[in-house]
């Protein structure tokens, strides 16, 4: 009797070992898969808000060599158009738009019609009736307006410059 009491002992021993040694186990890995899980979600983090940022600086320096743009074509094409001189704001237009990230160079006049529409000759003379259109030719400042992709354009940034001359009679 003494030695099934001894072999029941030992087996509960070696039990108790077992257990305690996958506890152990299952303990390390559970900690082992929860450092993982820390780790790849402040990776991830730590990617978007990296992404983040690097998108923001990307498009506040298309917007200021877009606006730095836009602002020359204003300066150059201001007498062109107190002049009615639209062979000259047409060859300014065309020179805009072959700038680097330059999709297309729209010249509207005081009525708000197309004075030039880089490589659009036919629109001459409308009034464009697309929202990004209606919302330049109202604007009384520089205006940056984010455009979606929709069918056939590609998303992109419609940067406005006006030209106002003001005269003074006296």
């Amino acid at each position: 009797m003494g030695t099934i009491v001894l072999l029941i002992l030992v087996w509960i021993a070696v039990g108790v070992l077992v257990f305690t040694q996958r506890l152990r186990r299952f303990v390390s890995l559970s900690m082992s898969l929860l450092c993982l899980a820390i780790s790849l979600t402040l990776t991830l983090a730590l990617l978007l808000i990296v992404e983040s940022r690097q998108r923001t600086s990307i498009v506040r320096q298309m917007e200021k060599r877009g606006e730095t743009i836009a602002a020359h074509l204003a300066v150059v094409s201001t007498k062109s158009l107190l002049t009615y001189n639209f062979v000259t704001l047409e060859q300014d237009a065309e020179k805009t738009a072959q700038e680097r990230d330059v999709l297309y160079t729209i010249i509207l006049d005081r009525d708000s019609r197309v004075a030039v529409y880089s490589g659009h000759d036919e629109k001459q003379g409308m009034v464009l009736p697309d929202a990004v259109s209606q919302h330049a030719a109202q604007a009384s400042t520089r205006l940056i307006q984010y455009v979606p992709h929709t069918k056939g354009a590609a998303e992109h940034y419609d940067l406005d410059s006006g030209v106002f001359v003001v005269s003074h009679v006296g």
